[in-house]
């Protein structure tokens, strides 16, 4: 048996799995399959489309409008933050608490890829670079890689994935 297969062996009344590497491959493969709106799919058409919303999530950042930032994320989202495991009630809750803590929020974004997987799913990555003015005049400055999945359902795209890490912004003196 090589290492792509599956096995199951029954042995002494229990159920042994080996689960074959190749399995999150084809999930992968079989939720990127072309869906009743495949004709209107072209990659530069996704990509466009994908780039406009990662533009607005960095606007709705930029201006501190969590109410914009909620609008763009799938009920199902989930998000890794600095190795933390965050979901979508989370991140409602966490981003209204948080944008009204603060004063001012200047991000800019860069080296944005956008990598159309199929007509309903995408992955955008880009480099961040924030400086966060609490209202308490405390500056925050943090830089990092962030890569985001956006979904269309029904002609609307929203995040339902993210990775993002902050690190120190280390400035000269």
């Amino acid at each position: 048996m090589n290492r792509w297969s599956l096995r199951i062996r029954v042995g002494r009344g229990r159920l042994r799995h080996r689960l074959v590497r190749a399995l999150p491959i084809c999930l992968v493969a079989t939720a990127c399959q072309a869906g009743p709106d495949a004709a209107e799919f072209t990659t530069e058409q996704v990509a466009l489309d994908v780039e406009a919303h990662v533009r607005r999530f960095e606007r709705a950042n930029s201006t501190l409008d969590s109410n914009e930032i909620v609008s763009l994320l799938w009920p199902e989202f989930r998000m890794r933050v600095d190795g933390r495991w965050t979901q979508y009630g989370d991140v409602v809750e966490g981003s209204r608490e948080y944008m009204g803590s603060l004063s001012a929020f200047h991000t800019v974004w860069t080296d944005l890829q956008v990598v159309p997987l199929s007509s309903r799913f995408a992955v955008a990555s880009f480099s961040f670079r924030d400086s966060v003015i609490a209202s308490d005049g405390t500056v925050t400055l943090a830089q990092g890689p962030t890569s985001l999945v956006w979904e269309r359902r029904g002609g609307t795209w929203k995040m339902i994935f993210g990775d993002a890490d902050h690190y120190p912004v280390v400035t000269a003196r």
